[in-house]
């Protein structure tokens, strides 16, 4: 798996972020100067300029968050629904835990470039297995290039946002690093990344690997708030040791059989410094 911190110092990359904008929250500049940060920087960047640069947020707010798209297999229209029902109910954000597109080639990045464009607010994308050259998990530079940096994290009003890779079923240690320092805050801490993690349900074929427990250990005792996925084409929310851990696949991939919950959905989550609530809305 790429570590995209390797090319600059670990100081550098938690003040500018790298090559996406990914590392933000700048809290000593204001908004127009975030914007300026970002400006031409690619989707991820550009979006969160957008986020961090618009008028403030009000406490609590509402996003969305949805994974496994799969375009262009868009299972009956499903992605197109979850913009119409954004643009409708006027989030602050979306964020997609990966997959959003089946295979990570130029052209279905540009198709997903296109319904991204109908969204009248910044969405930003973790990386799914799909999202890579899918032959190889560890073959991300498709994605790379029009993303920026896969490991991030922002602070929103009373939330801090953690955005880790992995697609190649493991966090690198760039992964845990960022994980490790981000959840010193008091903020509510909310980490979005692609694979649910391994000790969450046996009947998961393909999970995040957390054999030694270290993912495990580091939110439970670093008291993440919740831990949003997908992967698993269904719905599911396990709550364990103060961890609130959602399983939303169900974007528009093709569902997974012979599993509970497996029905199209997004969520729609009110987040805050008091607030974190959250309901399933099928589609």
């Amino acid at each position: 798996m790429p570590d995209n911190r390797r090319d600059i110092s670990r100081r550098e990359f938690i003040r500018l972020g790298i090559a996406g904008g990914a590392l933000l929250f700048l809290p000593q500049l204001p908004s127009s100067a975030v914007a300026q940060e970002y400006k031409g920087k690619p989707i991820n960047g550009m979006m969160l300029a957008r986020l961090l640069g618009s008028d403030a947020l009000p406490d609590p707010f509402d996003f969305i968050f949805c994974a496994d798209v799969h375009i262009p297999f868009d299972d009956r229209g499903v992605f197109k629904k979850i913009i119409s029902a954004a643009n409708d109910l006027k989030v602050k954000f979306v964020l997609i835990g990966g997959d959003t597109v089946q295979v990570g080639n130029p052209a279905n990045f540009t198709l997903l470039q296109r319904e991204l464009k109908k969204f009248n607010m910044p969405v930003i994308c973790a990386m799914g297995n799909h999202d890579t050259a899918f032959e190889d998990y560890a073959d991300q530079r498709e994605w790379t290039v029009r993303f920026g940096a896969s490991c991030y994290k922002f602070d929103l009003p009373g939330v801090r946002f953690i955005a880790l890779n992995n697609a190649n079923h493991i966090l690198s240690d760039a992964d845990y690093d960022l994980l490790e320092e981000s959840l010193e805050t008091d903020l509510k801490k909310v980490v979005f990344m692609h694979r649910p993690a391994n000790f969450l349900n046996v009947r998961y074929d393909t999970p995040m690997r957390d054999d030694a427990g270290r993912f495990r250990s580091l939110i439970e005792k670093g008291g993440a708030t919740a831990v949003l996925t997908g992967h698993e084409h269904h719905h599911a929310v396990y709550k364990i040791n103060g961890v609130t851990h959602i399983v939303s696949g169900g974007a528009g991939g093709r569902l997974t059989p012979d599993i509970e919950n497996n029905f199209h959905h997004f969520m729609l989550i009110s987040a805050g410094k008091n607030t974190f609530d959250y309901r399933v809305e099928k589609i």
